[in-house]
């Protein structure tokens, strides 16, 4: 806003605002929890373990280039994502251009592209779409279409 005046620096090309499936109003008062854990060289799986813990329902792995993290990351990730009680996973990168598409190296299944969104934005988008579904998949979509 600028004097009153809403100002737009660029269009919005995904759903938005009255058009969301995720209307303010009837959003549970807590939002699932939900985790950013970094990548970086010679991360384990001791932050995603402790996530899980506390209780996350949903982490996001901040990655570098197209999201990509260590072994022991992806592999512990892959663990929860299709363990018996499934933790949900979105790839996300903490580089300032491009993003992370359906395109992964080393993806595995259950694994949620986070396109175009900062690891704080797809944290937020994660946890709303959690208050609706657990299904990978349909998140998937939420991920596409926000």
């Amino acid at each position: 806003m600028r004097g009153g005046i809403p100002f737009f620096s660029r269009n919005t090309l995904t759903k938005n605002t009255y058009c969301s499936d995720f209307n303010i109003n009837t959003l549970p008062k807590e939002l699932p929890r939900v985790e950013i854990v970094n990548s970086y060289v010679g991360a384990d799986e001791m932050a995603l373990k402790a996530a899980v813990a506390a209780g996350a329902k949903g982490v996001v792995i901040s990655g570098v280039g197209h999201g990509n993290s260590t072994d022991a990351l992806r592999l512990y990730a892959a663990q929860i994502a299709n363990g018996p009680n499934p933790v949900a996973v979105v790839r996300s990168t903490r580089v300032l251009k491009g993003g992370v598409t359906t395109e992964l190296e080393d993806s595995f299944e259950g694994e949620i592209p986070s396109w175009y969104k900062s690891p704080q934005k797809a944290r937020i988008l994660l946890m709303l779409a959690l208050t609706k579904t657990q299904d990978p998949e349909k998140i998937k979509e939420y991920f596409v279409e926000y």
